[in-house]
């Protein structure tokens, strides 16, 4: 029997249930920051049309966030999850959000296959506050495997912004991306000059989907034109060299398009892994390994568990290998898989009921493999399952309803006009709980409805 997540929503008025969200694309981006209305806190996926009518204003240049979201549908980027700060109180407690309510850059959890943000607004903090702050959100993207692209605060030079990065940008930070110059366009009838973040989201987003590149690929190259006017300044080949050597990506006009060059991060201290395709394509490659290891919560800690993560994980890479993720002229120069006793667990990893499966890939180098470690959490009889928490919030035309899916069970979303028995009826398809957030939304109607998840556990 389905266990009952002890706390039940009612919505009085106009909601019902639409259809659940489907699966989205590998990687999404999402936008935190100030914006003159729509809905505050939760994220809401939209597309240019649906951004404009809920958080569109008249002078877009005013927000940051705006400006950049425009830019980035300019750029043919398909969607994107914006997150509205609250608009009161101090500007860097309102991009942070709080934990508990899970708004600013807490939401981000919500969003299930975020991979690139977007935050204008958070190199606009008093100098003061830069350091501690780009440091937590860098600790932020490490922890969810994601890529911050940065904008350099206005009016900075081509020696400028470089001392500005040496001078704020904390140590490690791999996560962190910054391109320069500036970019320019007209706006309301006015040439404006802006950061690239949103302009780039797109040309990564592009570079992603493309059929012969992906995320492995460098995003650079005349195959990624970015639309604007123009350069707030033409770099030349010496400017581009000391960018370069301070980790800052740069854009260029060779013709009469402008394109993005530079394919470094911000942390150019380790020569394997200075390179954004390198990184996010390790982010990418934990992310799915890490889901594909959530069925070790309803699992035994043997043999049996050991081969499928194997399996699972080989089937996984040979496809990127396929794609071309990885260099090698063959599978075991390109990628390897160990997962089992005495390769990667003791016998005391066993009785701790943790499995642990270590991979290799080769991105640089045949053979050359850059390693990562990965530890689940199996069946413990002892141990309760962690419970569902749901979340209502406004979304675009109505309500969303996020739920959680701890690894180890099967969610069900169900709803009914009453609390009375036998009145539940299924709202959205059962899911294998993977640790992610999904996220259903609802049209109106005339009416009330009550919502609860039932956690079934994984034979």
């Amino acid at each position: 029997m389905g266990k009952l997540f002890r706390a039940i929503f009612l919505l009085t008025g106009l909601f019902m249930v639409c259809s659940s969200a489907a699966e989205q694309e590998p990687v999404e981006v999402a936008i935190i920051g100030r914006f003159a209305k729509g809905p505050v806190g939760a994220p809401v996926r939209v597309n240019s049309v649906q951004f404009e009518a809920l958080y569109g204003c008249p002078s877009p240049t005013t927000w940051p966030a705006e400006l950049q979201a425009r830019r980035l549908f300019a750029n043919q980027g398909p969607a994107l999850h914006v997150i509205r700060a609250n608009p009161s109180g101090s500007l860097r407690a309102a991009l942070d959000g709080e934990a508990g309510a899970m708004t600013g850059r807490h939401a981000l959890p919500l969003v299930r296959d975020f991979g690139i943000l977007i935050c204008p607004e958070l190199t606009l903090l008093p100098t003061g506050e830069l350091t501690p702050a780009l440091t937590i959100w860098r600790d932020a993207m490490k922890e969810r495997r994601a890529m911050l692209i940065l904008d350099p605060p206005p009016g900075l030079t081509t020696s400028t912004v470089i001392q500005w990065k040496n001078s704020y940008i904390p140590p490690a930070s791999k996560s962190l991306v910054l391109y320069y110059p500036y970019l320019t366009a007209a706006t309301n009838g006015s040439t404006t000059t802006f950061g690239a973040s949103g302009s780039v989201a797109a040309a990564w987003l592009k570079n992603d989907a493309a059929s012969n590149r992906g995320i492995w690929t460098t995003p650079a190259g005349t195959h990624l034109p970015l639309v604007a006017d123009s350069l707030s300044t033409n770099l030349t080949s010496y400017e581009q060299d000391q960018l370069n050597q301070a980790s800052i990506a740069v854009m260029v006009r060779p013709t009469s398009t402008i394109i993005p060059w530079g394919g470094r991060h911000l942390d150019g201290g380790d020569s394997e892994n200075r390179y954004i395709s390198v990184q996010r394509t390790l982010d990418w490659i934990g992310t799915n390994v890490t889901r594909l290891g959530s069925i070790s919560a309803s699992r035994s800690n043997d043999s049996a568990l050991w081969s499928d993560l194997r399996t699972n994980t080989q089937t996984f890479l040979q496809d990127l290998y396929q794609r071309g993720a990885f260099q090698g002229t063959t599978p075991a120069q390109a990628y390897f898989v160990q997962c089992g006793l005495g390769q990667t667990m003791n016998q005391a990893d066993v009785d701790a009921h943790q499995a642990k499966l270590l991979l290799g890939v080769a991105l640089l180098r045949p053979s050359e493999f850059v390693f990562l470690t990965f530890t689940w959490d199996t069946r413990n009889p002892a141990q309760a399952l962690a419970a569902p928490r749901l979340l209502m919030r406004d979304g675009y035309s109505g309500k969303q309803l996020f739920f959680n899916t701890p690894p180890g069970a099967t969610y069900t979303l169900k709803s009914s006009p009453s609390l009375a028995p036998g009145s539940w009826l299924e709202h959205a398809a059962p899911v294998i709980g993977d640790g992610t957030w999904r996220r259903s939304e609802f049209q109106p109607v005339f009416g009330r409805r009550f919502f609860r998840s039932e956690q079934t556990p994984l034979p």
